[in-house]
């Protein structure tokens, strides 16, 4: 008897990705996975006094972009495929997303200064625990680096 040799096939995949138990299962999935990565990030990050290893760090941000990545993909495909279904063209996610943009659906930005800011505070932080910071960084040959999500000017 011959073997047939078992190949990919994308037939088969694009229908197992149709069927709506397979989509359920998928976005439920996705659904699961943020709370665990935000957990895990939690994890690695630790208190904000014990440093944690760049691999480890580097590896928990790399997965949490490709998940966000994902999500956004999703979203996307979702809002492609309801355009699709009335109005019978089936547009790209890069089309979707120029679209969304013009429409004026786009992530948004934060005002520039928070309604929570308490002047006194940031001066103290400025003067007393931000020098302090520095000075421990240069001590340890360390560099500073800022991460958020305000827009720079």
């Amino acid at each position: 008897m011959a073997r047939r040799a078992r190949t990919f096939n994308w037939e088969k995949l694009n229908r197992l990705r149709r069927m709506r138990r397979v989509q359920n299962a998928v976005t439920i999935a996705v659904v699961l996975l943020g709370p665990v990565l935000a957990l895990a990030t939690f994890t690695v990050l630790g208190p904000l006094d014990r440093g944690s290893s760049a691999l480890s760090l580097r590896l928990v941000l790399l997965l949490d972009l490709v998940y966000v990545l994902v999500v956004a993909a999703l979203v996307l495909s979702r809002i492609a495929s309801m355009i699709a279904a009335r109005h019978g063209i089936r547009p790209s996610l890069t089309t979707v997303g120029r679209w969304l943009k013009r429409w004026g659906f786009t992530p948004q930005k934060p005002v520039r200064r928070a309604w929570e800011q308490e002047p006194k505070r940031v001066r103290h932080w400025l003067k007393e625990t931000y020098p302090q910071v520095r000075q421990e960084a240069n001590q340890e040959n360390g560099e500073i680096h800022w991460g958020d999500e305000m827009g720079l000017r």
